[in-house]
């Protein structure tokens, strides 16, 4: 196993010099000897298997995570108030990164989630790329997850300049649906017209009649505005005091 560490560590080196992902960590690997390193691996990056080929597409950035987490506050919040429920873990899992099989092979979502009452096909996958992977590699994300079973999928895409996208695709929907969502597009004057929803069938199945998930676009734009802002200072306050 000790190649594949090095070959990781050599693929977060191209992370941290700012290339783009995702990144490729090694080739002709056998699924059994992926499958044993992954579970003795404990690390903060996204990893998938396909064709032989390991791959790695986590970001463990203050940004990456932020933006995950403000995703699953925003889905579990809206299900806790709702009045069929008395608490929300009682209808739904949320399983964060867990490896999950796929069409192509095996990957890890920042977030999935099932229903709490039974195993099934995930339900629905959310995937935030920052600084690890492009957009066309995200859509590409989106499409598999729907074409491996899931209800939904969903993407975001961010950048430091505030080129933000984001995308969906419902099960056996024809294209995936892309939004703009950055200040050149939405601000105040026509934040509703910018507020996402999606059947709350599509994260859970333990729950009865015609609820909806939302996704309030100009709340996420101005979250990320915020964490970038965030990083910037962060990483001021990690840089050396230059002497004079």
């Amino acid at each position: 196993m000790g190649e594949l560490d090095a070959a990781l560590q050599e693929a977060v080196a191209d992370y941290d010099r700012g290339d783009k992902g995702p990144f490729l960590v090694a080739q002709e690997v056998p699924w059994q000897t992926y499958d044993e390193w992954m579970c003795c691996l404990e690390c903060c990056w996204r990893l998938g298997y396909k064709a032989g080929d390991v791959w790695m597409y986590g970001d463990p950035s203050l940004v990456h995570r932020t933006i995950s987490n403000w995703f699953n506050a925003t889905i579990i919040t809206q299900i806790q108030l709702m009045p069929e429920v008395e608490c929300a873990i009682d209808v739904i899992s949320a399983a964060g990164a867990s490896r999950l099989e796929t069409v192509q092979g095996d990957k890890e979502p920042d977030l999935c989630y099932f229903s709490a009452s039974r195993l099934e096909p995930v339900r629905a996958v959310i995937e935030v790329a920052y600084r690890n992977e492009g957009l066309e590699a995200l859509k590409s994300s989106v499409d598999m997850w729907e074409a491996s079973g899931s209800r939904l999928a969903i993407g975001v895409k961010i950048t430091r300049e505030l080129d933000l996208t984001f995308v969906a695709k419902e099960r056996g929907a024809a294209a995936l649906t892309e939004i703009k969502f950055g200040p050149e597009f939405l601000d105040e004057s026509n934040k509703e017209a910018f507020v996402m929803e999606f059947p709350l069938s599509c994260f859970t199945g333990d729950v009865e009649g015609d609820h909806r998930i939302r996704f309030d676009l100009f709340g996420l734009q101005q979250y990320v505005i915020k964490m970038i802002e965030w990083e910037r200072l962060a990483k001021e306050m990690e840089m050396p005091v230059k002497k004079e």
